[in-house]
């Protein structure tokens, strides 16, 4: 306890992470020495050997929640979106997260410019069972954070794919739909979604989110993945599909689109 307390004077980030890892050579710490550590590492500004640090107490520790927590908070002063994605990969892997974790990890992750790490890091949080809250949350941070919508469009079928389609997270979905510029990439998750058992509330959703595509084309193919579904629906789900129809202003493809629905 007091060598850890002794790196505090020692002010090379470089010295500093080569003795915090000497001590993590030993296996048996417990929480509030590993706390201690997590807080004098919180004075190494190099983003190379913090994560260093916090990767090497993740993979060599028995981790308290106490301590989970203090790690995903150490996050936040990691500015390099590569080496604080690595820093996720390896929690996700060796330790448990509550709720409330999740949300810390959020909050962390939204920090993150780059698409691809933002994706990569979503998209392993949603291999795990998440609750209602946690996924609607992953869905607000990928649509306000992402900028490519091949990346969002991947966020947004991984969590159809693995999580429970609750009424909340398809209204997220249909949101997320609407910020998407590329109307393939929007159609593709329209498609993917039609796929699903959905209740009469999320094909509603749905048409509303269609109603945001702007061409005609892919406008059309969205409508007719969804007429399947829409057919065995009552006649508010057909009048919607229909009001969403007339917004086509190409007759072929108006014609295209009447033709899927059962009158």
């Amino acid at each position: 306890t007091q060598l850890i307390a002794a790196s505090n004077d020692i002010g090379s980030d470089h010295y500093k992470s080569n003795l915090l890892m000497e001590v993590l050579k030993r296996k048996d710490l417990n929480s509030s020495q590993l706390n201690e550590v997590l807080n004098q590492a919180s004075d190494i500004g190099s983003d190379h050997y913090l994560s260093n640090v916090l990767m090497e107490i993740i993979k060599t520790q028995e981790l308290s929640t106490a301590n989970v927590t203090n790690i995903i908070r150490a996050t936040n002063d990691i500015g390099s979106d590569h080496y604080k994605t690595n820093v996720f990969d390896q929690l996700f892997s060796h330790a448990s997260l509550s709720n409330s974790d999740f949300k810390l990890v959020l909050n962390s992750v939204s920090e993150v410019n780059s698409d691809h790490y933002l994706q990569q890091t979503l998209t392993k949080l949603l291999d795990k069972p998440l609750n209602e809250d946690v996924v609607v949350e992953i869905l607000k941070v990928a649509t306000s954070s992402m900028n490519s919508d091949h990346y969002l469009t991947e966020v947004i079928n991984k969590a159809m794919s693995d999580q429970k389609l609750t009424g909340r997270v398809m209204d997220e979905v249909a949101l997320a739909i609407g910020s998407i510029n590329s109307a393939h990439y929007a159609t593709e998750i329209i498609k993917s979604a039609s796929r699903k058992d959905l209740s009469k509330s999320q094909v509603m959703a749905l048409l509303r989110a269609v109603s945001d595509i702007n061409s005609d084309h892919y406008f059309t193919e969205s409508l007719v993945a969804l007429s399947d579904q829409v057919n065995d629906m009552d006649d508010e789900v057909k009048d919607a599909y229909r009001a969403a129809a007339k917004n086509i202003s190409s007759d072929t493809y108006y014609g295209k689109a009447m033709k899927a629905l059962d009158y």
